[in-house]
Order: C-alpha cells, then sequence, then structure tokens
C-alpha cells in the first residue's frame, strides 16, 4: 500500500514536470525587448491584459494593468516568474488564477497572435496552474506515505525488540 501511494505520487508529478519546464524554459529565453513589447500598451488588447492580471494574481500583486505596467518594468521580473515558490500557491491565489485561467480565450495559441511575449507567459501561468492541480493531490499522498513510513519504522523496532526478548528467553 505505501508503495502504491509513492508510485502513484511520483507518476503524477513526472507527468506535469515537462510541461512546467517547458514553460519556464520559454519565460527564462525572453529578453527586455520582448517584455518591452507588452509593456508599450498603454491599452492593451483583451488577451494581454487577461494573461498579465493572471500573472500578476500568481505574483500576488493587484491584477490591473497599472500594476501590470510596474512588474513587467521590474528588472528581476523574469527572474521572480522562474523563482515563484510554486509548492506554496496558496488556495486563495489559485481560485483568482481561474477566473482569468479558465477563459476561453485564455490558450498559448490565440494569446500568441497578438502578443509572442505574452504566449509565453500564457504557456508559464498554465504550466503552474497544472503543477498546483498535481500537488494538491500529490501533497496528501506524499504525508500519507510519510506517516506510513513512520509506523512502519516504529512497527520494525518494536519487532527487533521483541524478537530479542524472544531469544533471550529461548537461551534460558
Amino acid at each position: 500500500m505505501v508503495e502504491r501511494y509513492a508510485a502513484q505520487a511520483e507518476l503524477d508529478l513526472k507527468n506535469v514536470i515537462p510541461v512546467l519546464d517547458e514553460a519556464m524554459a520559454d519565460v527564462s529565453q525572453l529578453d527586455k525587448a520582448d517584455v518591452a513589447e507588452v509593456r508599450v500598451y498603454q491599452s492593451p488588447p483583451y488577451q494581454v491584459m487577461m494573461v498579465m492580471c493572471a500573472v500578476c494574481v500568481l505574483l500576488e500583486c493587484k491584477p490591473d494593468w497599472p500594476t501590470a505596467r510596474q512588474v513587467l518594468g521590474d528588472s528581476g521580473f523574469i527572474s521572480r516568474l522562474t523563482n515563484l515558490d510554486i509548492n506554496h500557491i496558496s488556495d486563495r491565489t489559485y481560485r483568482k488564477l481561474l477566473q482569468y485561467s479558465r477563459h476561453p480565450q485564455f490558450t498559448p495559441e490565440l494569446i500568441g497572435k497578438v502578443s509572442s511575449a505574452c504566449r509565453s507567459f500564457c504557456k508559464w501561468v498554465l504550466a503552474i496552474q497544472r503543477y498546483h492541480e498535481v500537488y494538491r493531490t500529490v501533497k496528501p499522498k506524499e504525508e500519507k506515505l510519510k506517516t506510513a513510513n513512520e509506523a512502519l519504522t516504529v512497527m520494525h523496532k518494536s519487532l527487533a525488540r521483541k524478537q530479542e526478548m524472544l531469544k533471550l528467553v529461548c537461551q534460558i
């Protein structure tokens, strides 16, 4: 049973990690010109606004255009994306994110027609969302696995003590 939990948790994470790695690679390859392409909008297209609001939600910033422009202007913006602590996204943040990511136009293909940089941001957002969804199911399995392993260790120690006592009794 313990092995089954471990195997399932490992498989779940293995399936989502390549998507996350690809999105992180796309974002890390963006340069200042790509970011500037998005930042120059005074009144961005709806798709750009939607993606940048989702990015702001994940960065725990106000999801509006003035804040998005400020975030885009940060010299460490790309670093903030690639170093986001993806294992500690709150359920509140996740629910806010869904308000954007579940929109029918929130796809890298459609976003890419408007902005290639936002296409990468969109892929990043969707990969983070998917990772969070998997991690939410894997984390309880990992905790059960840890608890089961601890109980197993205690049982092994207890069994070893009883075997030692039995050996002593048998020698008498």
